[in-house]
């Protein structure tokens, strides 16, 4: 199950300071970043369900940026604990995935708000497959972990940690934060005058490999991301583009 590690005791100071659980105005008036409770933005995540219907959707990450011949791979890493609460309330697993951080926003000369979530998530799944199969559809073969789907049908999971920092401009001041795979335009329904800035994730995990990688299923192994996207300077690194650092590691324990 999802646990906030942060917000518990947060909100209770600040309704004992403030006189309610958040006071955005006070801060802001004086020019200041307002702090929210991190449930803000984890209310807003996993709020669809179209890549792998009917498990909820996350953010996914790929290597296709690093240039050749670097396997193109494709992963997903529970950094709200969205598919931690899934797998529980069908009957799965309790992972243990524990997800603390901190969100603030800063009122912009507009109306608007800049808003940066810090986010760090423990004991999350992660899944790594092939990017596309022989016939080219996504996704390709699993590579390591299992899919919320296969955990509920029994499979082992693999968990490790992740940290994710993000800054965006949203609507305005206290207004509600919407879905991170929706900031990011992976699927619409961003309301408009909400604006992605810049990304930075980076994961790791020790689990299993599967027999896709080469080697027998279930050989323990190791999982590493390093993710950074920024779109406000000008395209770097070997390929150009707004995500100049897109590495992904998989090989097995010892190797």
């Amino acid at each position: 199950m999802r646990k906030n590690a942060a917000y518990a005791g947060l909100s209770t100071a600040l309704a004992l300071v403030l006189g309610g659980p958040f006071l955005a105005g006070t801060a802001l008036a004086q020019g200041g970043p307002a702090t929210r409770p991190l449930s803000d933005w984890l209310a807003g995540q996993g709020s669809t369900s179209v890549f792998f219907p009917p498990a909820p959707d996350i953010l996914g990450w790929s290597n296709t940026e690093d240039p050749p011949p670097t396997p193109l791979r494709f992963a997903l890493v529970d950094y709200a604990g969205v598919f931690a609460d899934y797998i529980l309330a069908n009957g799965g697993p309790d992972l243990g995935t524990t997800v603390s951080g901190t969100v603030t926003e800063q009122e912009l000369p507009d109306g608007r708000a800049r808003v940066r979530v810090r986010v760090q998530a423990t004991n999350a799944l992660v899944w790594c497959t092939d990017l596309l199969d022989p016939l080219g559809n996504f996704p390709g073969a699993t590579l390591f972990g299992a899919s919320p789907a296969d955990v509920l049908a029994g499979a082992n999971a693999s968990v490790g940690t992740c940290s994710l920092g993000l800054v965006f401009i949203n609507t305005a001041p206290g207004a509600t934060l919407p879905d991170l795979v929706q900031v990011t335009g992976n699927l619409p329904g961003a309301p408009p005058g909400v604006e992605f800035e810049s990304i930075q994730f980076s994961a790791s995990a020790i689990g299993e490999l599967r027999a896709a990688f080469g080697v027998p299923d279930g050989t323990p192994g190791m999982f590493h991301t390093s993710q950074f996207g920024n779109v406000t300077t000008p395209p770097t690194g070997p390929t150009p583009d707004a995500f100049p650092v897109e590495t992904m590691l998989l090989q097995p324990l010892g190797g």
